[in-house]
């Protein structure tokens, strides 16, 4: 408790000391016996340095009034601190250093933040606050009187991360990165250390600190004195970077600790080394050219611009050696920023000043020559480079030691521009000499030896051998983390090298940590058009593509163009990179065009700037090749192949992954080439067919024959229903156009009325068509009994088809409910427009009739006679219940329309599956539309003859012939009728479905294969055991009450569970994988429906099957397979069977190969019976290798089959060729089944290649191919 305002706010005033010091960094060094590299601390380093050079830095008064003038624009707003920051800069003395140091104002907060987070600009601003400070702790220091030993406690939080290096590094040294707070009083250093623990993330710690006045050691001084706020600590403040050694620590309490420190001036010996010689790396005529230095040295190149700029401002035009060296050392900056052709600029005019007046053996012009080249090469002008570099070398052997590092830095670029040129035996020969140089005669961890061990690892790189580049970007980053500031752009560097050797080693999560690391150190460090920025996006792009991720690939090839276009020459070797990473994304999306005029811009800038055995030019022609192959070009292809093979013949090593890969591209593209020259049909890509010849009459016919002859059950079907439609329409037009009945209400609305009947008639057909193919049940109760009754296969294989395509034929009646309602809806609006009109009629048939009213009720015609004219709009139809129905069914059908898109269908089932349940709102209204029967027959045609008494219309009641007026008499509604049917039998559907998913399901085991595929094996009772190629609906309960999904049985008959085999590729299906993470210890609750038939419950009546699946599409026929082998002789007309399974992947393999490897043995008995044919279309370096390695082994490397896995895509044309030519020992025409189970380019490619094929076979009639696909 507080009773006095002066003693709560000290208090605040501590707590907010405490806090920050809870956060003061802490330098750790482990004792030399246990010295590991990882436990060097850089900033240690540089922060000393840092204060050495503020100590010699000149500073006046004007330092304070920028100091001032930064903090106002810190605190605008806060008036009472701006009173302070005036009152700083008009009473500051050196004196008064402590004095304002104690005080709780800007000057503490500022300098322990600047300090704690190394930013060097606010401690720059502050050195004059830094020495001043220093300097009077140090003055005081002089005068303390001598004493034996003298104990001082500190307290504070430190994470639990370095607690635990505290903790192993006992007997080693520690340092506090700034000014070090103390007190003379053990208490308070407790109670400092105990409220740190509030805190779960800290460990209150007591440092024990004992001073030794016999041995020298960083000044240190008593505040009682000179601090601001009365001594009730008897606090002592040292200075900065004073080193202590750790003796002895132990535990209090939980989380508090009592650590004994002993001040000492003691040092680790490789660190000080390093810090001496970059001490003397930056030594320099004043402190001001030593910060520039050292700025350079840390990364801070806008702060080392700022330096060298006031320094220039400063030199006399005299002073020629001082102002070559200054403007040298700003293109040093604007190089390392990026800024190439300034960069050139401050060289050249640094290189003539000193050709005009130093010597010419001057040894810092072999510098000017070394950086000169080294913007050359930056600028892709290799050969301009290698002549300065050259220069550079010539005179630093003249004036140098063979061991000096200068010699080494040269050795080191030569290096490098032999490995832009593609030369990496030669580069890595520059490198050991520079490797040899460095280590002789550089410290332990100096940073010039970690960009040696850099250049070694891309030429690795670039050679093939990933193992070994990332052995060496590792020792680059251990010696970059031991001398570099933890955000010098050097680090990015070699982050963004680790990340892109790691993709391509396929290591694509640790590769994405590591270029994300380098984003964030480039984003904060480098200018917004720093080339290397673009070379991060790129990598993180190309990572991007190799995970499958196009979208995000390009988005950042993007960016990195952006800033390429901006920052480099037009013909600059990184922009033909970024052109080749472009146009390779767009050849694994397909879109081959633009991928080739991405790869002839790569190819256009290379051949300007690289020469004619460049790898990067054999990577284009690859590129180039590859599109050329996709599009069955294989003459162009093969060309472009040979052309890279010549070059990377010459410049790799024989065992080059690239090597490899390319080998086997030309392999198949050459034997893809021969073949397609020795079919009896050419090959040919149909959609490029229909490209080239749209509107000629062959494509025409194609598409006629792909809609007609391959599924001609379906086709028929369909033409039956809309030979009914148009029937029912006409039938009802015409009944409507010459009824007597409706004589005078056609006089009214004229054949408003026919149209909106006959299409009202139309759509109560086609809703009572709507539900039956979604009635599974009913579907393969008929799909199974139907055959049944049909003995010879062709017709069997009619009708079978024709249920395939149930969910094609629910479509297009929805398409027809839709139109035939919009018309329905049209004429009814144009009927009420004439029935308000004819208010406005006089003397005439219609104004008759619109009084008739007056008569009876039977005499009423028109339902709106008896309203007002001037009442009457379009709300009026509101009014009745069949505008209301109407309205309530024009919306329902939009919702319903609407939602049955395949985006919100994928993405937002729910709303689908509730959208469509509006259908049951539909049907009630549809039955309600038609029961107020606005829509009248006349009912005493005896009596009162329209076609007579029409033009009597003013006689009516007076003529003998129309003494009676006619009457009327709504028409009966019959929606109802149409509707009953197939609302009770959906109803019996929902009824079983719902039986079934309350049965109980037993799930024996999951399996996680790869590439994300979960294997549920379940059993159910009361559920009939599903036949090869049959599907089941799956629905989680845990996941939707509502959602079912169908999949593909995977198991055979004869097994004694049931499997399905699911992707995780969706959001349901990724949730539903998460539920099963916890099996078995948690196993949700699942409910199964079916089986259901499809296309493939035909594969054993034919004579041959080719069985096709791409990726996860194989699962029908690995139950067939399973089927096949455990039933042999039950299939007696089967005799062939060609399995062919597509994937991107090797490890989709992993899914069946198993199975297959079993199936292929137990088959080898049976000659050419089964053939499988297993393609990878996708394949990375590593597994490139792999092939060429393992090419004579007996087995196939991925598979395990005797059957070799096949590269690139199937070429289904001289496949089917080779089984039509096969002697299969038949005399009668053999029928083929061709299944597929794929995306929709490889269904019609089949499609039109089945065709092609039978419509060339038709005179021989000796083979014909039936394609069935997969449609649930």
């Amino acid at each position: 408790m507080f009773y006095q305002i002066e003693d709560l706010c000290y208090r605040l005033q501590q707590d907010v000391r405490q806090f920050s010091s809870n956060l003061t960094p802490i330098s750790i060094i482990k004792p030399s016996s246990t010295t590991n590299r990882d436990e060097l601390d850089q900033s240690f380093m540089y922060s000393q340095l840092l204060k050495e050079i503020i100590l010699d830095m000149p500073y006046d008064d004007k330092a304070k009034k920028e100091y001032a003038d930064f903090c106002r624009i810190q605190y605008a707003g806060n008036h009472q601190r701006i009173e302070v920051i005036d009152e700083f800069e008009e009473t500051y003395q050196p004196s008064l250093s402590i004095w304002w140091y104690t005080r709780e104002t800007f000057i503490y907060s500022t300098l322990n933040k600047a300090l704690r987070n190394q930013d060097t600009e606010i401690v720059i601003k502050m050195g004059f606050f830094l020495r001043d400070l220093h300097c009077q702790i140090e003055q005081l220091y002089s005068k303390m009187k001598n004493h034996d030993r003298l104990n001082v406690f500190r307290g504070q939080g430190v994470s639990l991360i370095e607690f635990d290096k505290i903790k192993n590094s006992k007997g080693g040294l520690l340092s506090f990165n700034n000014f070090l707070s103390t007190s003379a009083d053990k208490d308070v250093g407790y109670t400092f250390a105990d409220s740190a623990r509030q805190n779960p993330d800290l460990v209150g710690i007591r440092f024990k600190i004992e001073i030794d006045s016999s041995v020298p050691t960083a000044p240190f001084t008593s505040l009682a004195e000179y601090s601001y706020y009365r001594d009730n600590e008897n606090e002592i403040l040292f200075s900065m970077h004073t080193v202590f050694r750790i003796v002895d620590m132990q535990e209090i309490e939980d989380r508090l600790w009592e650590i004994n420190l002993i001040v000492t001036n003691d040092d680790d010996p490789l660190l000080t080394n390093l810090t001496k010689y970059i001490r003397d790396e930056i030594n320099g005529s004043t402190a001001m050219h030593r910060m520039g230095q050292l700025m350079i040295k840390m990364g801070k190149f806008v702060k080392a611009e700022e330096f060298y700029n006031i320094l220039l401002d400063q030199t006399s035009e005299d002073d020629h050696e001082n102002i070559a060296h200054l403007n040298h050392q700003l293109g040093i900056i604007k190089q390392q920023n990026g800024d190439l052709s300034n960069a050139l600029e401050f060289f050249l005019k640094a290189f003539k000043i000193m050709k005009q007046h130093l010597s010419p053996n001057y040894s810092d012009l072999a510098i000017v020559y070394h950086n000169i080249g080294l913007v050359y090469r930056g600028l892709g002008e290799y050969p301009k480079a290698l002549s300065y570099y050259e220069k550079a070398l010539e005179i630093e052997q003249k004036s140098l030691s063979s061991d000096d590092p200068k010699l080494a830095a040269t050795y080191c670029n030569i290096g490098l521009l032999y490995n832009d040129m593609g030369q990496y035996s030669m580069a890595l020969s520059y490198y050991d000499k520079a490797c040899e140089i460095q280590q002789k005669s550089l410290p332990l961890y100096h940073p010039f030896l970690s960009t040696t061990y850099n250049n070694i690892a891309l030429a690795h790189k670039e050679m093939g051998n990933y193992e070994e580049a990332l052995s060496y970007y590792e020792k680059t980053l251990e010696l970059q983390h031991k001398s570099l500031p933890t955000d010098h752009p050097l680090l990015a560097t070699t982050y963004c090298n680790i990340g892109s050797v790691l993709n391509l080693m396929g290591k694509y999560s640790e590769a994405l940590n590591y270029h994300n690391k380098t984003l964030e150190i480039e984003l904060k460090s480098l200018s917004s058009n720093h080339p290397s920025l673009a070379t991060t996006y790129c990598s993180i792009g190309l990572l991007y593509h190799e995970m499958g991720q196009y979208s995000l690939a390009l988005t950042n090839y993007e960016k990195a163009l952006e800033i390429q276009r901006k920052s480099l020459p037009s013909n600059h070797q990184d922009l033909a990179n970024t052109y080749n990473h472009i146009g390779l994304t767009y050849d694994q999306k397909d879109e081959y065009s633009k991928a080739l005029s991405y790869y002839e811009m790569s190819l256009e800038i290379q051949q300007q700037s690289v020469s004619s055995n460049n790898p990067l030019l054999a990577t284009t022609f690859n590129n180039i090749g590859s599109v050329y192959a996709s599009r069955q070009n294989y003459s162009d292809s093969l060309s472009y192949y040979k052309k890279a093979l010549k070059i990377r013949l010459t410049c790799l090593p024989s065992n080059h992954p690239d090597l490899a890969k390319l080998k086997i591209s030309t392999i198949i593209v050459n034997e893809k080439k021969l073949l397609s020259g020795d079919a009896s049909m050419p090959l040919s890509n149909p959609q490029t067919i229909n490209r080239k010849n749209r509107m000629s009459f062959e494509s025409i016919r194609l598409w006629f024959r792909l809609f007609i002859v391959n599924d001609l059950a379906p086709v028929v079907f369909l033409f039956l229903w809309l030979a009914i439609n148009i029937a029912l329409f006409i039938g009802e037009f015409l009944n409507y156009h010459h009824s007597r009945s409706y004589f005078y209400l056609r006089s009214l609305i004229f054949d408003g009325l026919s149209i909106a009947r006959a299409a009202g008639l139309c759509l109560n057909f086609n809703c009572l068509l709507i539900l039956l193919p979604v009635c599974r049940n009913l579907l393969s109760l008929i799909r199974y009994i139907l055959p049944q009754c049909i003995t010879q296969s062709r017709f069997r294989r009619f009708t079978k088809r024709l249920f395939d395509q149930h969910i094609g034929f629910h479509r297009c009646i929805g398409y027809a409910i839709c139109f035939w309602s919009i018309l329905h809806v049209g004429a009814h609006i144009y009927n009420y427009e004439r029935l308000i009109d004819v208010h406005n009629e006089y003397q005439s048939l219609s104004s008759a009739l619109n009084l008739l009213y007056l008569q009876s009720s039977e005499s009423q015609i028109n339902p709106f006679d008896r309203i007002n004219s001037n009442s009457l709009h379009i709300g009026t139809m509101l009014r009745t219940t069949a505008g209301i129905t109407g309205v309530i069914l024009c919306i329902c059908l939009m919702i319903i329309f609407s939602s049955s898109t395949s985006l919100i269908r994928r993405s937002f089932y729910e709303i689908f599956w509730f959208a469509h349940h509006l259908f049951i709102i539909f049907f009630i209204c549809l039955i309600l539309h038609g029961f107020q029967g606005i829509v009248k027959s006349q009912i005493n045609l005896n009596e009162h003859n329209p076609e007579i008494c029409a033009s009597l219309y003013r006689e009516w009641g007076i003529n003998q012939q129309c003494l009676i007026y006619p009457r009327f008499s709504s028409s009966k509604a019959t929606s109802w009728i149409w509707l009953c049917a197939p609302l009770c039998l959906y109803i019996l559907e929902r009824f079983l479905r719902f039986i079934r998913s309350l049965q109980h399901v037993e799930i024996i085991n999951i399996i996680r294969h790869e590439s994300n595929v979960i294997e549920i094996r379940f059993r159910k009772k009361f559920m009939s055991t599903p036949q090869p190629g049959q599907y089941i609906y799956l629905k989680c309960f845990s996941l939707s009450i509502f959602e079912w999904h169908p999949f593909t049985v995977t198991s055979a008959a004869e097994e004694t569970y049931i499997s399905v085999h699911i992707r995780t590729i969706g959001n349901w299906t990724n949730d539903l994988a998460q539920k099963f993470q916890m099996y078995p210890q948690d196993i949700p609750r699942l409910a199964v429906d079916g089986p259901y038939g499809s296309a493939a419950d035909d594969v054993f009546n034919y004579d041959g099957v080719i069985l096709i699946g791409a990726g996860i599409g194989v699962t029908p026929y690995a139950a067939i397979l399973k089927h096949i082998r455990s039933s042999q002789s039950n299939h007696a007309r089967l005799r062939r069977v060609y399995f062919y399974w597509i994937c991107n992947t090797t490890s989709c393999y992993e899914w069946f190969a198993e199975m297959l490897q079993e199936i292929e043995r137990d088959f080898r008995d049976r000659i050419n019976f089964l053939t499988y044919n297993i393609y990878l279309t996708k394949w990375s370096i590593g597994q490139a290798r792999a092939v060429i390695r393992n090419n004579t082994d007996e087995r196939d490397i991925w598979t395990g089959l005797e059957s070799k896995t096949h590269y690139g895509r199937p070429n289904f044309n001289i496949d089917f060729q080779d089984i039509i030519n096969e002697d299969w020992q038949m005399t009668q025409k053999r029928h083929i089944g061709v299944f597929v189970c794929g995306q929709k380019p490889l269904v019609k490619e089949l499609q039109c290649l089945c065709i092609k094929i039978n419509d060339h076979n038709s005179s021989k009639n000796r083979v014909r191919f039936y394609l069935n696909k997969e449609n649930f």
